[in-house]
């Protein structure tokens, strides 16, 4: 018989749409390399400053893409979100050592905890992380007791223990 530790863990929950954009957007946009790329237009600015009045009107435009990037970026998740609605659709997940295994309205997804790059959490949601992009799997701590989010740190936590991964 399997003990109550290792034995899959079941919770459902529903994220919604804005609260889900509101997240997405946060950790996709406040990257360490989306400001890297703010300061290289920045810089690329103020050289064709300098380099002229015959530039200036570049240096405008570069500082325009400045300002737009924030409302850009935000459509781009609002229409992720729009064009893939299983994002904020009610699912039920089970997660066991093996890994999870989500439900929705018309789809079984089961992936392994090899699958995900990493894991990280705040104070009211944990993130699987899907890539470097910042677009992961969110579940809502709310949905867990306290039992099941101790069970979902210790299997999680092997995805950020560098020994284990690749």
């Amino acid at each position: 018989m399997e003990s109550p530790a290792l034995a899959p863990q079941t919770i459902s929950y529903q994220i919604p749409r804005d609260v889900l954009i509101r997240l997405l957007y946060r950790r996709t946009f406040f990257r360490p390399r989306r400001f890297r790329s703010v300061i290289l237009f920045l810089a690329a600015a103020a050289l064709f400053y300098i380099a002229g009045p015959e530039y200036r009107y570049l240096t405008y435009i570069f500082v325009g893409v400045i300002f737009i990037l924030p409302w850009a970026w935000h459509r781009a998740v609002v229409r992720t979100i729009d064009q893939t609605p299983w994002y904020a659709d009610q699912k039920t997940v089970t997660f066991s050592p093996a890994g999870l295994t989500a439900v929705g309205h018309n789809y079984t997804s089961e992936l392994a905890w090899t699958y995900f790059k990493a894991f990280s959490e705040d104070t009211s949601y944990f993130y699987l992380h899907l890539s470097n992009t910042g677009f992961d799997s969110v579940l809502p701590k709310a949905v867990f007791t306290a039992q099941q989010q101790e069970e979902f740190r210790r299997y999680a936590r092997i995805l950020n223990d560098p020994g284990v991964r690749k």
